[in-house]
């Protein structure tokens, strides 16, 4: 009880990896006196580490000095994580980029962080130049092509970038896109394909 309130908490997540997978081992919380809680654990193997609720890999802030959102996140194989939303900050951190700068009020990003969450392997904004604004409503990773990225949402801009594009113009006061970056190229390069839809 604290300050006269109930706090209750799910029992632990507790394992040991094995050779054939992850093995989970029961437990739950005790109090063991009054400033004081413990765990009680069934039978597992201690000639191997036991872990109780894993600790947090990672956490990180991104963004510049103006909004940003997350619309959407995919994980590769080798733990890189591709986020994607929209930024109206002019000083987002950029690495590799196709295009190096804040084109309307706000415009898509897409971010790629390393395994470890410790540094930005491609960062890039896309947008056009127009006032309204660009969202993001998916992505999904390439799997013929590592590093590729496909994202896709809706933009107001008519003058949104496009490359190979399968509709290379606007045609109504928001349209679909859909762009695809290879994430260990940059500049120009980085940008595979982008088209109205």
């Amino acid at each position: 009880t604290i300050a006269g309130d109930e706090v209750r908490f799910r029992a632990p997540l507790t394992y040991q990896e094995t050779d054939s997978g992850r093995q989970v081992v029961a437990s739950r919380y005790c109090i063991i006196g009054p400033d004081e809680v413990g765990f009680i654990i069934g039978p597992y193997d201690r000639g191997r580490a036991l872990i109780i609720d894993p600790v947090l890999s990672y956490a990180t802030y991104l963004g510049g000095t103006a909004n940003e959102t997350g619309e959407a996140l995919t994980v590769d194989g080798s733990g890189n994580v591709y986020l994607a939303g929209v930024t109206a900050s002019t000083d987002f951190p950029l690495v590799g980029e196709y295009q190096n700068s804040l084109a309307g009020n706000d415009d898509v990003y897409l971010v790629k962080l390393n395994s470890t969450g410790t540094s930005i392997d491609y960062s890039t904004y896309l947008g056009g130049n127009s006032t309204n604004d660009e969202s993001v409503g998916g992505i999904a990773l390439d799997p013929d092509n590592p590093g590729r990225v496909i994202i896709g949402g809706s933009t107001q801009s008519n003058d949104f970038p496009t490359k190979l594009a399968y509709d290379a113009t606007s045609d109504s006061d928001f349209d679909a896109y859909l762009a695809a970056f290879d994430t260990n190229a940059t500049g120009e390069s980085s940008l595979v394909y982008s088209t109205y839809f």
